[in-house]
């Protein structure tokens, strides 16, 4: 039997905890049908966590390059937003956002999930093998251990994430690489 418990103060937060959903966490793995994410970096300067869901696909970013800098955006939810109003206007398909836009699990509506931002990712970079080892814990891996992100630059490159012993980098935005949807966490 698993334990839940409350959480209303962004200091208690630990990577590699279990979210549940409504601020309701766990130290132990639950089943995968339980959980909503994996907190995968705390902000407590921001009043904020960003958590990963435990589904994890390998897409390209966008099949023609699309001309919009979030790279000064550190809000994954923000940047999402501005590259879909963008994708939009511009009827460009955009495969990795639309993975994380549709994604819906436990506690996570369709629309709710983003593709994270360079700074989001490289603090979960900072806590990798917590996150790791509480995905395998749900039974899960991660297919790539390169991870899009949502912020372009002036070059229209994307900025990937490297876990384990990958390198980091700007990539054109028309080439594969892991994604995974993202939530945040925030507590009352």
């Amino acid at each position: 039997m698993i334990t839940r418990f409350k959480i209303s103060n962004i200091a208690e937060l630990k990577v590699g905890m279990f979210d549940l959903g409504n601020g309701l966490f766990s130290d132990c793995a639950p089943k995968k049908g339980e959980v909503r994410s994996v907190v995968a970096a705390v902000l407590p300067h921001e009043g904020r966590a960003i958590g990963f869901c435990p589904e994890q696909s390998v897409l390209p970013w966008c099949y023609t390059a699309l001309g919009v800098v979030t790279m000064p955006i550190t809000s994954g939810k923000e940047a999402t937003a501005c590259i879909t109003k963008m994708a939009a206007v511009r009827q460009v398909t955009m495969p990795a956002l639309e993975f994380c836009l549709n994604y819906q699990g436990v506690g996570v509506t369709r629309g709710e999930a983003f593709l994270p931002t360079r700074t989001e990712l490289q603090q979960a970079y900072l806590n990798e093998n917590a996150i790791y080892k509480s995905i395998r814990l749900l039974g899960e891996r991660w297919l790539e251990n390169t991870l899009f992100s949502s912020s372009i630059d002036n070059d229209y490159c994307v900025w990937v994430q490297g876990f384990k012993n990958q390198y980091s980098q700007r990539a054109y935005q028309c080439r594969a690489f892991g994604v995974c949807p993202a939530v945040e966490i925030k507590l009352a």
